[in-house]
């Protein structure tokens, strides 16, 4: 407990970055995507940041979220999703909303890798959708030599968020390819989950690719024992677990 308190209060102090909501808005159902002005930093695309928002009506909480814009990109963005008492005030953001933060951290980034990978799959449940996102904007910064897929499943077609930004970038690179995946609604998409079927029937050279998968924590399990059963090697399997 002692470590903890004197953590927040002495190391984070000595290491926060300060920025300052630009541009605030819902992209998607409950979906808040925000931009932030400060001075520029270094990440991988796919990390992490704890972030304290400083406006009346949000608690001054620390909160980790994805940074969902990539190191290409000209601003940093953080999308989030309202899922309890504390997201449920998200609303109450505002341009001008001073907010600190700390880190990056993490791991989850295709750059850990070697560059001789045969291609990539992308993983993506619900809000999960954000570490890939900066990943998937990276690697379009570039010319995409080698398959990108990306299997986004969520309930309904409200809940995707970044479709229309996604769908321009398929027309934009031919070796892009993403599937949306509905479980609660049958539309002209996919109906169902990132279950084996719709591996088998998506992805060539199953065993060959690296996957990254983020999604709730249920999903991510299933995901992972699927890939495995489809002869795919742990070694090429990764997953967003927001660790320090």
């Amino acid at each position: 407990m002692v470590v903890a308190i004197t953590y927040r209060r002495i190391i984070i102090p000595l290491t926060t970055k300060s920025f300052q909501i630009k541009q605030h808005q819902v992209i998607a159902q409950n979906v808040h995507h925000t931009t932030l002005t400060g001075k520029p930093f270094r990440y991988w695309p796919g990390q992490f940041m704890m972030i304290q928002f400083q406006t009346p009506g949000i608690t001054r909480e620390w909160h980790p979220f994805t940074i969902s814009s990539a190191p290409s990109d000209p601003n940093l963005t953080v999308s989030m999703k309202e899922s309890g008492d504390w997201t449920a005030t998200l609303s109450k953001l505002t341009i001008g909303t001073k907010a600190k933060m700390e880190g990056p951290y993490g791991k989850f980034s295709y750059q850990v890798l070697s560059k001789d990978t045969t291609g990539y799959v992308f993983m993506a449940g619900g809000i999960g959708i954000t570490p890939l996102r900066s990943m998937i904007r990276e690697l379009c910064h570039g010319s995409i030599d080698r398959p990108i897929t990306l299997l986004y499943n969520a309930k309904t077609m409200p809940d995707f968020a970044f479709k229309d930004e996604f769908d321009a970038l398929m027309k934009q690179h031919p070796n892009l390819k993403i599937v949306y995946i509905t479980s609660q609604e049958k539309t002209v998409v996919r109906f169902g989950r990132i279950d084996a079927n719709c591996i088998q029937e998506e992805i060539k050279q199953i065993p060959e690719q690296q996957y990254f998968i983020c999604g709730p924590k249920p999903m991510m399990t299933a995901v992972r024992q699927t890939l495995a059963g489809l002869g795919v090697a742990r070694t090429h399997i990764h997953c967003e677990e927001f660790s320090l």
